[in-house]
């Protein structure tokens, strides 16, 4: 997939990333995930609406934003603008693995308001019968979870970001509870074990 280019074309029109950011209508803070490397990725690339937005501030094309050939057709260039799909961890038996995306699907219509996202396919049977092995979830980062959600939970193991779904239960200053909905066993973990908890917003069997 292609690496966006923000922060070269900002650069390049004397443009922080703040002020880039104030054109644009986000906070800084939000613009900067996007030009953020982990472990030598980008940590997040722009979706069709702020793409668009981008370009415009810019003057430049949706195709230079994304990093794609200008030469790319509209409709080629709106694939990667399609959220990653998430599915099992080669080597770690039931859990997702968040680092390497295993194919992009259209968002949601709350992605393409201008919100990021991603899907991840449910690998094992805990949730069962409310998710299905092979069903696929979109979620929503940034949404706080609220007891009863169902939330993509983010972990770090053996060096690599891995996640797990579960139910959200209860959390404090040092402590997320989560359960499973096929026993309502429920699992408590410290905060900072815990990368990220995204909400679950949408599901679709295959």
């Amino acid at each position: 997939m292609a690496k966006n280019r923000i922060r070269e074309l900002a650069a390049q029109h004397d443009e922080t990333i703040s002020s880039l950011a104030g054109k644009v209508g986000m906070k800084s803070a939000a613009l900067r995930r996007y030009t953020r490397l982990v472990d030598g990725n980008q940590e997040a690339q722009p979706n069709a609406k702020l793409a668009e937005k981008l370009a415009k501030a810019l003057n430049v094309s949706v195709q230079d934003v994304m990093g794609l050939p200008r030469h790319t057709p509209p409709d080629i260039a709106t694939e990667y603008l399609k959220i990653p799909v998430f599915g099992a961890h080669a080597l770690m038996s039931g859990v997702i693995n968040i680092e390497d995306p295993m194919d992009y699907v259209d968002p949601m219509q709350v992605h393409k308001n201008g919100k990021n996202g991603y899907a991840a396919y449910v690998v094992d049977s805990t949730m069962e019968p409310r998710l299905k092995v092979g069903e696929m979830v979109y979620t929503l980062p940034g949404k706080p979870a609220k007891r009863g959600d169902e939330v993509v939970v983010h972990f770090i193991k053996e060096g690599c970001r891995v996640a797990y779904i579960k139910t959200f239960e209860r959390s404090d200053k040092t402590k997320v509870t989560f359960s499973d909905f096929s026993n309502n066993d429920e699992v408590t973990y410290d905060s900072d074990e815990i990368v990220a908890i995204d909400v679950v917003i949408g599901n679709y069997f295959m």
